[in-house]
């Protein structure tokens, strides 16, 4: 794996170094500066694997960089652990907001820095196998063919660069980070798109896309006033996790989503037209916990997201959305 690590402290740069190279990974290239980094990464004849990234810097800082890596072409889905002495939650809301992958606070004991390791190369291998399979959608789009290999549909993506949509396992790192945190309320929460199955059916995998983006964009648009981040974990769910004093009003949110839903244009590849509708689940309240109990709470959530759509579909099954939709609010 080839490793970029950026840091204006030469100590934490050669700590970083040696911690890398007793754990296997030799392939490893120093920056003390956001433009040193990006010199680097100009010049490099081979793609990076995973990039650590401090926060405070000189000039450009960690999370503007971060921001600038993740809109460098094949860069969207590599691995972007920050490493810095911010805990605020402020300075992990922008990390995470701006790409980041992980957040690992200084200082750092060397076991830690492993285990991210570990898990960044895990990802590196999906990200190959993801990126393989969107070049091949792409040259398949591209060249009028009426056959594309399909994304599985229980398989989560990562989307394009709506603001506040991030890929699943970052929301964990992130929910881990923030959940807990006395100055603010963390509420977890899942959409589910009603008869996803059929659009997955009949969709092309960049359709499908193109939708999953669409709907992406609907629910963030209709969230106000407080800090949100969301992945698609796959067969129709997108998990949301709100940050603020205030919670969420889900019944509202509902109703403004489905709107927006109702309201945008959606076709197939063939021109033919269909419409998406959606149904918001019941919220939780995250405590600081463990990274197994925040994957049983994603679960938890979009089950309930997942029984909301059988009972609404169930109840009226040719219902569409209303135009008499309230503004969401958030709770008090």
């Amino acid at each position: 794996m080839k490793i970029l690590a950026v840091d204006d402290d030469e100590i934490v740069l050669d700590l970083m170094l040696n911690t890398m190279r007793a754990a296997g990974f030799t392939e490893v290239s120093l920056a003390s500066s956001a433009h040193q980094a990006m010199r680097i990464m100009a010049a490099s004849k081979t793609m990076f694997d995973c990039i650590f990234l401090d926060i405070q810097m000189p000039g450009m800082n960690g999370i503007e960089l971060c921001n600038v890596i993740r809109r460098t072409p094949g860069y969207r889905r590599t691995p972007i652990i920050m490493i810095t002495a911010m805990q605020e939650k402020f300075y992990i809301s922008q990390a995470f907001a701006a790409g980041a992958t992980d957040y690992v606070t200084k200082p750092f004991d060397a076991l830690e820095l492993c285990t991210r390791m570990l898990l960044a190369e895990e990802r590196c291998a999906e990200r190959h196998v993801y990126a393989d399979r969107v070049c091949s959608v792409r040259a398949l789009h591209d060249s009028a063919m009426s056959t594309e290999p399909k994304f599985e549909l229980s398989k989560e993506l990562t989307l394009g660069t709506v603001p506040g949509v991030i890929d699943l396992l970052a929301l964990e790192n992130y929910l881990q980070q923030v959940s807990g945190n006395a100055q603010s309320r963390t509420e977890l929460f899942a959409l589910r798109v009603a008869g996803i199955e059929d659009i997955h059916l009949k969709s092309s995998s960049s359709g499908f896309l193109y939708t999953l983006t669409d709907i992406a964009e609907a629910i963030t648009d209709n969230i106000r006033g407080a800090d949100v981040m969301i992945a698609y974990a796959g067969n129709g769910a997108f998990v949301c996790v709100v940050e603020g004093q205030n919670g969420v009003d889900t019944a509202a949110l509902e109703v403004s989503v489905r709107q927006a839903l109702g309201h945008m244009e959606f076709f197939y590849d063939n021109g033919l037209p269909f419409w998406v509708d959606a149904f918001v689940g019941s919220a939780i309240k995250m405590a600081s916990q463990s990274g197994a109990m925040i994957e049983k709470d994603i679960l938890k959530v979009i089950a309930y997201a997942e029984q909301r759509v059988i009972d609404q579909t169930t109840s009226s099954p040719k219902s569409r959305p209303t135009d008499e939709v309230p503004v969401l609010r958030l709770m008090s």
